[in-house]
């Protein structure tokens, strides 16, 4: 089994990581891999932090549910390591504070040269401000006296658990950040020391550690007039070009990366400009999925046995769009497979919300018998009689049929409910991310926190990108999808339920 450690550094790593979920939870990773996940930040407010970990949580409640079954879908395992503030024990100190410069020590002088008076007082409360000079010089000291190693926090909780597969088959960690921002910049290269340096020194042996580096793709304005360190736009390139030759200097001496993908996007898009906090929320990009594709790619070369070289060269990776004004399905590495993948989930996702959903809320509100007899489909996957079923009652042997109003389906009901409505949200926001308009995916009816969702039939337009003639248009809709249901043969059928449902929708989007 392969097992990755995914460690999303900063906001943007920890959008990265959203993709990295929702591609695991598909099953565009392949077979017989477990997906481990860990956040960093020194901004525990952090918008994006936050929406992402609540996308981890809606992932791993599905994954309970549907684990393992007859389709891709959550067919892998998913574990959540939680969240690492690595200035949690700095809570109201200021950054000359947490170094303990004292007024006679000979380092003073040169702190002082090389950071300016706002900087030297700047706290911690939403993270490094844009400063990957402030970030390196605090993340470099965790090594020291210990402290890295002996707090029991979720990376040396997650460490703890590489060391105990070291030896084990396709074990990697691969992190994930931006490197022209602050936590991003200076966390990627400072804890890839760390942690390569941790493993070495307890193991002897070297685990394999990659990053996905984001180069600038997006701008904000400057802030309001209070904010005194921010991050600011205009150092973006001098950032992205320290960290870079940083990083290139460390694959000539230390090692330690193993592949490198650098991403990034000259047509930068316009977030609204916040400094840190819960209002820091951006949309999902497509920079971020290729930034998680790199995670795929990986896994490729080891089964072509393209990557299982002995040479300890650290390799860069990077891919070009054909056109910057196109964004396209051929633009990603194997972007059939992708296609495939992702806009099937796209599809089964959008159906499920605007239709199989709905049609269940139904049939549980006027009666199952009632509602089969316009739904053919129904009782192939749940018993048509509106009594509960009893726990005494249930076979386990594959004729049993639950009913739709059992506590257990309501249950898989809404957990898939919740999971569909993330992941469209997503789909939708990497969609509108190219500064061009909707790319990938027409999702423009999908709307965050609606209370009331509408029946929608045609499914041909969905995905873009892709050729349709007006038979083919007329075809792919939900009933046609539903007349399948309806005529597979009962070998075709491996659960029933809503479980069932979901996962025989994925084998034939």
């Amino acid at each position: 089994m392969s097992k990755i450690y995914a460690i999303g550094v900063g906001g943007s790593g920890a959008k990265c990581i959203e993709a990295v979920t929702f591609l695991h939870a598909i099953g565009a990773y392949g077979d017989n891999c477990e997906l481990n996940i860990l956040l960093i930040d020194a901004d525990p407010t952090n918008g994006n932090l936050t929406r992402t970990q609540q996308n981890i949580t809606k992932t791993i409640n599905c994954y309970r549910h549907f684990q393992k079954r007859s389709s891709r879908f959550m067919a892998e395992q998913i574990k959540d390591w939680g969240v690492w503030n690595p200035l949690d024990q700095s809570v109201g100190r200021s950054f000359e504070q947490m170094l303990e410069l004292r007024l006679n020590d000979p380092l003073r002088g040169l702190f002082e040269v090389l950071y300016g008076p706002n900087e030297r007082v700047m706290d911690f409360d939403v993270g490094f401000r844009g400063r990957p000079p402030v970030g390196s010089a605090i993340l470099g000291t965790l090594g020291i006296d210990g402290g890295f190693r002996d707090r029991q926090n979720p990376l040396e909780r997650m460490l703890n658990d590489v060391q105990n597969t070291e030896g084990a088959t396709g074990t990697f960690i691969h992190l994930f950040g931006s490197i022209f921002g602050g936590t991003g910049a200076s966390g990627v290269p400072s804890l890839a020391k760390l942690i390569g340096d941790r493993l070495r020194n307890d193991t002897g042996i070297g685990i394999e550690i990659n990053t996905s580096i984001l180069l600038p793709y997006f701008d904000f304005e400057k802030p309001p007039e209070e904010e005194k360190v921010f991050a600011e736009k205009r150092f973006f390139s001098l950032n992205t070009q320290a960290a870079l030759k940083f990083l290139y200097q460390q694959s000539q001496h230390e090692k330690i990366f193993k592949d490198i993908y650098i991403i990034g996007n000259s047509a930068s898009t316009n977030y609204n400009s916040k400094t840190g906090g819960e209002e820091q929320k951006n949309d999902a990009h497509f920079v971020e999925l290729y930034a998680a594709l790199a995670i795929k790619d990986i896994m490729k070369r080891r089964q072509d046995d393209l990557s299982t070289s002995s040479s300890d060269e650290t390799k860069v990776h990077y891919i070009c769009r054909r056109k910057q004004d196109h964004l396209i399905w051929e633009d990603f590495p194997d972007g059939s497979s992708l296609k495939k993948n992702l806009g099937g989930a796209v599809r089964v996702a959008y159906m499920w919300a605007h239709n199989f959903s709905l049609e269940l809320q139904a049939a549980s509100r006027i009666g199952p018998k009632q509602f089969a007899i316009g739904a053919p489909w129904f009782p192939r996957f749940f018993d048509t009689n509106s009594i509960k079923t009893s726990t005494n009652n249930k076979k386990t042997s594959g004729d049993f049929l639950p009913t739709v109003v059992d506590d257990d389906q309501i249950q898989f009901l809404k957990a898939f409910d919740i999971w569909a409505d993330a992941f469209l949200l997503w789909a939708k926001q990497l969609s509108k991310s190219h500064h061009r308009g909707d790319r990938l995916f027409n999702l423009n009816d999908v709307k965050a926190n609606a209370q009331e969702k509408t029946y929608k039939d045609k499914l041909s337009k969905l995905v873009t990108d892709q050729a349709v003639s007006p038979e083919q248009e007329r075809q792919d809709c939900v009933d046609t999808i539903k007349n399948t249901l309806a005529d597979l043969d009962s070998t075709d059928i491996q659960e029933h339920g809503v479980v069932g449902l979901v996962h025989t929708l994925f084998k034939n989007a």
